[in-house]
C-alpha cells in the first residue's frame, strides 16, 4: 500500500543512499564513496529537521521509500502587512525508476501543496531540469517573472 508522509530522523540513511542514487543517475561523478558521503548528508538533514529548515516527504510503498521531495523553509525579511514571510524551496525530488509514471510524484507535490498552504507559506519555487518542467506545470508551477539569477563557482568536481 503506497502511503505519503513526512520523513522522520530515522529515515536519514535511505534519503542519503536515494539522494546519491538521484545524483550519480543525473551524471555526477562522486568525490568519493557513499561511506563517505553518509555523515555528511545525515548531518545536513537531522540538523535540518530538528531546525524546521528542512521538511522532507516520502512516498512509501509496503514501507519501502520509493520517492522523496525536500523543502527548504526560507524566511523573508518581515514587512508590515504581514504576520509571517516565509516561502519553500522544492528540491531533491526523486523517485526510484522502477516506481516512475506511476503518480507518486504528482501525489507526493499534492502533499506538499497542502501543507505549505496550511504552514502559510508564500510561494513554492523549484529549478526544474528541463524533463521535469511539464510534471512541474501540471501541478501549476509557472515561471518567476521577477527572479533573476546571479551564477558563481559551479559545484565541486572529483578532478579539483
Amino acid at each position: 500500500m503506497v502511503h505519503i508522509r513526512r520523513a522522520v530522523s530515522s529515515d536519514g540513511p535511505t534519503l542519503a543512499r536515494l539522494r546519491w542514487n538521484f545524483r550519480e543517475e543525473d551524471g555526477e561523478v562522486p568525490l568519493g564513496e557513499f561511506k563517505q558521503f553518509l555523515p555528511r548528508f545525515l548531518e545536513h538533514y537531522w540538523h535540518g529537521i530538528d531546525s524546521g529548515a528542512w521538511v522532507h516527504w516520502v512516498v512509501e510503498d509496503e514501507e519501502i521509500i520509493i520517492a522523496h521531495m525536500a523543502v527548504q523553509v526560507q524566511e523573508g525579511v518581515p514587512r508590515p502587512a504581514t504576520k509571517r514571510d516565509r516561502w519553500g524551496w522544492l528540491t531533491d525530488c526523486y523517485t526510484v525508476p522502477e516506481a516512475r509514471n506511476q503518480g507518486h510524484g504528482t501525489g507526493l507535490l499534492a502533499a506538499i501543496r497542502s501543507w505549505a498552504v496550511e504552514e502559510g507559506l508564500e510561494l513554492l519555487l523549484v529549478s526544474p531540469s528541463s524533463r521535469s518542467v511539464p510534471f512541474y506545470s501540471r501541478a501549476g508551477f509557472g515561471p518567476a517573472g521577477e527572479w533573476l539569477q546571479l551564477s558563481l563557482d559551479p559545484p565541486q568536481s572529483a578532478t579539483e
